[in-house]
């Protein structure tokens, strides 16, 4: 897919917008360097090898305009992050995965895919559910019985789909494999303010 140009999306100003008040003293989102897109290893415990690198990436902090490191909160709202049709909402180690496709994205007749993992999905939503770009559609997981401690984060993954039909079901272990799937950078589709750090992360802030 040499020479496509890629949507640029507003996620982040729309989740900013859905959590005004809790984030109230935003400035810039914090990421650890193996939270990104491809990164070899994971950014909690003792950093160990990942099976395969980062499908996409991790949100977790932020930093405020006085300097602090926070958490994004447990009840933060997720938006969806073009209009589209949930394919599959699936359990992942933390919570929930929500995968959804958007049709109208691209001009050659391929479609979006983005995945939100580690949430708890809003009331009703189920496969088939049609999403208005930037409404919320689910908050946060909380880690339940890890053996390594992992602050909640978002996980989010975006791919383009081939035309026809998609390779349902989706699944984490084989979604950066070659086929009919090819992975994006998240930070390139939806651009945002953030800067990186070394601090370990294991804890949350």
């Amino acid at each position: 897919m040499a020479g496509m140009s890629y949507p640029e999306g507003k996620f982040f100003d729309y989740l900013l917008a859905l959590n005004a008040s809790r984030l109230a003293d935003f400035n810039h989102w914090l990421f650890h360097p193996a939270m990104l897109f491809q990164a070899p290893r994971q950014w909690w415990g003792r950093g160990q090898r990942r099976p395969r690198p980062h499908e996409g990436l991790d949100i977790c902090w932020y930093r405020t305009r006085d300097g602090q490191r926070r958490a994004l909160p447990l009840e933060a709202v997720i938006p969806a992050p073009f209009a589209g049709r949930i394919v599959q909402i699936s359990p992942d180690f933390l919570g929930q995965s929500i995968f959804i496709r958007h049709p109208d994205v691209l001009p050659d007749g391929s479609s979006l895919l983005t995945a939100l993992g580690h949430t708890r999905p809003r009331p009703g939503l189920a496969a088939g559910s049609w999403l208005s770009e930037g409404e919320g559609i689910a908050t946060l997981a909380a880690p339940v019985g890890r053996p390594a401690r992992v602050a909640p984060h978002l996980h989010l993954t975006v791919a383009i789909l081939a035309p026809g039909p998609p390779p349902e079901p989706f699944q984490w272990e084989t979604l950066g494999h070659p086929g009919a799937l090819t992975l994006l950078d998240p930070l390139t589709v939806f651009p945002t303010s953030f800067a990186l750090t070394t601090a370990a992360g294991t804890e949350g802030p």
